[in-house]
């Protein structure tokens, strides 16, 4: 990247230039994180930009950048300084959202359903309820019912949410019968 039109100075330019070659690596990205973290005019909005390029090949790297993000304070408050023009996307609800995604596709209900919760998205949270509740009707059973039990005031994201949460922990016995499946087990 080329920053000196942004009025930087030459330090932090090759500081940005430095910490963006080590972003290139699949190995040394965590160490131009620390070197964004000395560039006081653009190292923020910079970091923003290259954590949003990270592939999340793993969970366990997701949860290395989110907890990146949440030391620097990169959630919904902690917008950069550089003004209402410089809308991004924060990196935390964008990561959430992509490990959500990726566990309904390999069918982990209970994971899609955290990550949509962390992220507050409704839509999702719905969509992994009615998954829920479409399983339980094929099996007569529920795979995550600690993480569903134990949703507290997350289950208010959704109504579809609050409606998995409340039905099954005020009536287990008549759940099936509550959602309309035959019998109310199947």
């Amino acid at each position: 990247m080329f920053y000196s039109s942004f009025g930087s100075n030459m330090r932090e330019f090759l500081l940005l230039e430095y910490a963006s070659g080590l972003f290139a690596h699949h190995s040394l990205w965590q160490l131009g994180v620390d070197y964004f973290d000395y560039c006081p005019e653009l190292g923020r909005v910079s970091l923003e930009l290259h954590i949003e390029r990270i592939p999340l090949s793993t969970e366990q790297k997701a949860l290395k950048v989110l907890r990146i993000c949440e030391q620097r304070q990169m959630t919904e408050q902690g917008r950069s300084g550089l003004g209402s023009a410089w809308n991004l996307l924060l990196p935390v609800r964008s990561i959430c959202k992509i490990l959500a995604m990726k566990a309904v596709r390999n069918n982990r209900l209970g994971s899609a359903l955290s990550w949509s919760i962390r992220a507050k998205d409704a839509a999702f949270a719905t969509l992994v309820s009615d998954r829920f509740l479409k399983d339980y009707c094929e099996r007569g059973s529920f795979s995550d019912l600690d993480l569903i039990d134990n949703l507290g005031p997350a289950m208010m994201l959704s109504d579809r949410l609050t409606f998995l949460g409340e039905s099954l922990g005020s009536q287990p016995q008549t759940f099936g019968i509550v959602v309309g499946c035959a019998d109310g087990t199947d």
